[in-house]
This record gives structure tokens, C-alpha cells and sequence, in this order.
């Protein structure tokens, strides 16, 4: 199991005023479950200079690990990788270790890599749903391709209704736009692919994107 780790970093506000933020290399939520609420209310990347009084965000990468979901694919742990750099390659960091000496090490199933803090909140909510990420990303290609207006928006996963059907959200420019799926629909397309995820059950920090949602559709003919 990991640990949080966190670093001061030096600032200088448009005032003039220096000050010291607190950035986190790894949130480890199973240890310090407070912090799960300030990274999805964006608190973690918020600093406030003291002397003036103003918020800005400031993004820094990290790792963010939940060891003890209460659901989640394949296993009952979540590790996200957060990194703002497109040529980061999080295998690197473990590529001396085998499959069974990651997971002995690190202790976790489910590892991802996302490019931002929205994709991350989102990996996030969708394991303690209990939902397949894989899943979702082609079910989300398949409404891309039946709405037109939701191709070039960011599409995020928004919750569950009471009947397990599947809130998203589109990021247009217009304002956010909702449209829920069926459970049905998800559960059509995570059983015509199970075949397919179970020739691939573990697999280190996996990309799951939209371009993995695009291929996943075109496997699905």
C-alpha cells in the first residue's frame, strides 16, 4: 500500500507576495480519506495568496490511490496516474518489476493514466459506481455517434439514477448538457466485450480515453 506523499512549492502571486503550496506526489484516500473531497472539489489545486486574498488553480501531477473501493474493475483498488506531459510514459517508473511483483508492490488492480484533472475526478466516480471503465468509453462512443452534437464536446460520466441508469455530461461550449443511458445499453455492450477484457485483465496504467472508446465500438461491428 502506498502513502501520501506531498512537497513544498514556492509561488509569487501577481501582488507581489510569496508563499508555500503544498503538492502532492501521491494522495493515498484509504490513509486520508479528507483529501478525496478536496481533489473532486478542486481545493487540492487551489491556493490563496495570503496577502491578497486571490484563488488560482495550480495543476501539478500526481497519484492518486483508493485501496479499499467498495466496487471496481477487475479488483476492489484504483491507482490514476495524473499527468499533464503527453510523452510520459508511467511504465518507466516499474519496468524492471513483473505483473505479480507490481501488484505484490504497489497493491492495486485497476491502474490508469489520465491527461487531466476532470478525466481523473472521472476514473474516481466511476469505480465506486461499480462500473467498467472500458465499458463506459465505448458506450459513450456509441452515443458520440448517435447524438451529432455530442462528437466534440468532452463527455463525462455524471452518476447513476435510481434505476442504474447512466447520467454523462457534455462539456459544450453553450454550458454543460446532460443525456442518460439505459443500464441496459452499458450492460449490452461490458457483455459483448468480456471476452475481450478477460485476455486482458490486468494491464499496467492503461490509456482509457476516447480513443480506447472508438476502438472498443469498432470491435463491436
Amino acid at each position: 500500500m502506498g502513502v501520501t506523499i506531498s512537497k513544498q512549492i514556492s509561488l509569487k502571486c501577481r501582488c507581489g507576495a510569496e508563499s508555500v503550496l503544498s503538492a502532492w506526489d501521491t494522495v493515498n484516500v484509504t490513509d486520508n480519506p479528507e483529501l478525496k473531497s478536496a481533489l473532486i472539489e478542486g481545493r487540492l489545486w487551489t491556493h490563496r495568496c495570503p496577502s491578497c486574498g486571490v484563488e488560482a488553480p495550480v495543476p501539478f501531477p500526481l497519484l492518486y490511490q483508493d485501496m479499499s473501493l467498495p466496487g471496481g474493475l477487475p479488483g476492489a483498488s484504483l491507482m490514476v496516474m495524473l499527468s499533464f506531459d503527453e510523452d510520459f510514459d508511467p511504465t518507466e517508473l516499474d519496468a524492471g518489476m513483473s505483473d505479480e511483483q507490481f501488484l505484490s508492490r504497489m497493491g492495486a488492480q485497476t491502474t490508469r493514466l489520465v491527461r487531466s484533472h476532470n478525466a481523473l475526478i472521472e476514473k474516481i466516480h466511476i469505480a465506486e459506481s461499480g462500473l467498467d471503465d472500458r465499458s463506459l468509453e465505448v458506450l459513450k462512443a456509441v452515443v458520440r455517434k448517435q447524438v451529432p452534437s455530442m462528437q466534440e464536446p468532452e463527455l463525462l460520466f455524471n452518476g447513476r439514477e435510481d434505476d442504474g441508469a447512466i447520467r454523462m455530461v457534455a462539456l459544450t461550449p453553450e454550458g454543460p448538457r446532460g443525456v442518460t443511458v439505459p443500464l441496459e445499453e452499458y450492460e449490452r455492450i461490458h457483455g459483448m466485450l468480456g471476452g475481450l477484457y478477460g485476455a486482458l485483465a490486468f494491464v499496467r496504467w492503461a490509456e482509457v480515453g476516447r480513443q480506447f472508446g472508438e476502438q472498443g465500438l469498432g470491435k463491436l461491428g
